[in-house]
């Protein structure tokens, strides 16, 4: 079934459910807001469909950006200058790298997959699809974010990573056709990100990957995913216009758990030379919280979460920390000392919770000795 945003209302409630499942990733929501103002003001509509309403031997990739979200400010003109960096010769990295993926191959890509879920970096599928006409897949291969491209189901069960393309705004294109595994082309992208974003932090390093035909790439979807997050969101606009509690309304709408609220006392973090934002957010218990604390550690996601040194909540599953007034999605890039907020456990996706998918996403994959205990129930798959 074809789905199509028809109203800036429905654009702003698709950027809050993706923050939702974007778990403190995935990109900002005033980038992926850009985009679909763009998109609006060039007359361009945005929709999506089934990936069973594309023919099977249709050849799709996935789209993302990389990179670390840490905040820091952008290169001066004359450390620009010095590199020989002027301006953006493509603004659109990500809709290049899929045409530059789409010439590699010889064969048509008539179709484009979300990698994962997130205001941003769902939105760069979302464009890429929209200006080059290509169909956008209502699914994507993780059902949340996480930082790594070898942890989406593709690269988890085997199936074709590469060729990829790689793009930035600068004018870089590579193009990567072998690779021992998808951890070192994850750790090859990431080294390329850090060229990119040292100029410009807010910059996308943008891959197209994963050349799968329809057929095959049903295999490694989690399905529905842009369709869940445009009725979440719709979800807590409703709430919010209403006078309901947002919060509560966000959390059942995803069927999660209120973990925790309270103020933000402190926030650690570094810009690893890995290519990731690591750090760890401290939260002072409110109401019936209060004298209680909680910690959230984050590799640009949350993974797991303490209250008083238990953990209680941990990745797969999903971890999202929202304003205490409106629910709004907050990203570790923007989170800032003294804001009130909450934290929604979100029960991950059943495909991530056993067998290889568990083990490349939970704690000790980060190095971290926590057991993952599954949060009741599971996300649709």
């Amino acid at each position: 079934m074809r789905t199509s945003l028809t109203s800036a209302t429905d654009a702003e409630a698709l950027l809050l459910g993706l923050g939702m499942y974007a778990t403190g990733g995935g990109g900002l929501a005033s980038r992926g807001r850009r985009y679909l103002e763009q998109l609006a003001a060039d007359g361009i509509g945005v929709s999506w469909s089934t990936i069973d309403e594309v023919p099977s031997d249709t050849m799709t990739c996935s789209v993302y950006g990389m990179g670390s979200i840490a905040p820091r400010q952008p290169m001066g003109l004359a450390e620009r200058a010095a590199l020989g960096v002027s301006g953006e010769p493509h603004p659109r990295p990500w809709l290049r790298a899929v045409d530059q993926l789409e010439e590699h191959l010889g064969t048509d890509i008539g179709a484009i997959v979300p990698f994962e879920l997130g205001p941003s970096n769902t939105l760069v599928a979302l464009d890429a699809a929209a200006r080059s006409g290509r169909t956008l897949i209502d699914g994507d291969y993780i059902g949340r974010a996480l930082p790594e491209m070898s942890q989406a189901l593709p690269a988890i069960l085997g199936l074709p990573t590469w060729p990829l393309a790689i793009c930035d705004p600068w004018g870089n294109a590579l193009i990567m056709n072998d690779c021992p595994s998808p951890a070192i082309a994850e750790r090859i992208g990431k080294m390329v990100s850090r060229v990119t974003k040292a100029v410009d932090p807010g910059a996308s390093c943008s891959h197209a990957a994963f050349p799968l035909p329809a057929s095959t790439a049903s295999t490694a979807l989690i399905p529905g995913t842009m369709t869940q997050c445009l009725e979440v969101g719709r979800a807590v606009l409703g709430a919010r216009a209403s006078g309901v509690d947002a919060v509560d309304s966000a959390r059942s709408a995803v069927n999660g758990t209120l973990l925790f609220a309270g103020s933000v006392s402190d926030r650690e973090w570094t810009d690893s030379p890995d290519g990731y934002m690591d750090g760890t957010t401290t939260i002072a218990g409110s109401g019936r919280w209060e004298g209680c604390t909680a910690r959230v550690w984050f590799r640009n996601e949350h993974h797991v979460v303490w209250v008083d040194d238990t953990p209680v909540v941990t990745s797969p599953d999903i971890i999202a920390i929202v304003d205490a007034d409106d629910a709004e999605p907050i990203s570790n890039t923007e989170l800032k000392n003294a804001r009130s907020v909450a934290l929604i456990g979100i029960p991950g996706r059943t495909a991530f919770r056993s067998g290889a998918a568990l083990r490349a996403t939970e704690p000790r994959h980060y190095g971290i000795d926590v057991d993952y205990v599954a949060l009741g129930g599971d996300q649709p798959t």
